[in-house]
């Protein structure tokens, strides 16, 4: 049992490194990665960032609502570079 926990609590504070450090990111990677965050706030491994922000970014890193927020097309690698500027400001404490 204590295995596959340090197992869960390893994939959850790798979602929260790699989201908090990566310089770009597709909304796929990032929406798997948001998604073990918000699973590890649920299960107590982690405090932060609250659920609140992680629903948050669910919805503001697609790619229509980052071409909403810059105002323009973009395209697929610029809108990868958004979405890790914005997910870095959202959840770094």
């Amino acid at each position: 049992l204590s295995n596959s926990k340090s197992q869960l609590e390893d994939r959850v504070w790798r979602a929260y490194g790699i989201l908090s450090s990566a310089r770009t990111i597709s909304s796929a990677e990032a929406m798997e990665l948001l998604s073990k965050l918000r699973f590890g706030v649920e299960l107590g491994i982690i405090s932060y960032p609250d659920l609140g922000i992680i629903n948050k970014l669910m919805l503001l890193i697609q790619p229509a609502y980052l071409q909403m927020l810059a105002g323009k097309d973009l395209d697929p690698f610029s809108r990868d570079l958004q979405r890790a500027v914005l997910i870095r400001k959202k959840i770094s404490k």
